[in-house]
């Protein structure tokens, strides 16, 4: 993965914006579509926060991070978020997560990785005995986390991460709330060519 560096400083904005960029996928279409999506998004973000930087006088600063959490056996899942500050007023924070079956050439979204839909009573009871088992880490939680539409998720080691954006299960100070469930234990659920995930 390489980067399109749109870093620059102002008066008012700090921006420290490495696009990433995918390469080496088999299917030209789907690595232009999600270079494009990165650049997209990232470009109206900073369009609209340095606007507003400009209009408030305030010292605001724009960063994007791109990390790589899983790349083996065909499947690769990549995070990048964004963070918009300024000095007075609340952090914005989004987050761009890519699953992607490099073999197939597809994106993946949660459903893809499963059987039938029986994961997703499976998936919202394991999220359930995860915040139960550590009280301490989700005491802050003020709804229940349940699968959603279109649920953001990455592949990290031997876990798959839910991942719930800020202010949907908390505070926005306390940012992403992120769950992570033990792949192995689920190896059952997975359709036969995504098992060798819980292997690893």
């Amino acid at each position: 993965m390489s980067a399109i560096d749109k870093s620059y400083n102002t008066d008012t904005i700090s921006v420290n914006a490495k696009i990433p960029q995918i390469s080496g996928l088999s299917s030209k279409s789907l690595q232009e579509s999600l270079n494009e999506e990165y650049s997209s998004t990232v470009t109206e973000l900073l369009n609209d926060f340095s606007k507003t930087a400009k209009t408030s006088g305030e010292q605001s600063s724009f960063d994007v991070r791109t990390a790589q959490q899983y790349n083996k056996n065909g499947i690769y899942s990549v995070i990048t978020q964004i963070d918009c500050c300024s000095k007075y007023a609340q952090q914005n924070s989004f987050r761009i997560t890519n699953n992607i079956d490099t073999k197939k050439c597809v994106r993946l979204a949660l459903s893809d990785l499963f059987s039938d839909d029986s994961y997703i009573d499976m998936l919202n009871e394991r999220i359930s005995e995860a915040v139960a088992n550590e009280p301490d880490k989700y005491i802050d939680l003020w709804e229940k986390p349940r699968l959603g539409h279109n649920q953001q998720f990455y592949i990290n080691g031997k876990n798959i991460v839910i991942v719930y954006p800020p202010y949907e299960l908390s505070y926005y100070e306390r940012g992403f709330v992120e769950i992570p469930l033990d792949l192995e234990s689920m190896s059952g659920y997975l359709k036969p060519e995504y098992r060798c995930l819980a292997g690893n």
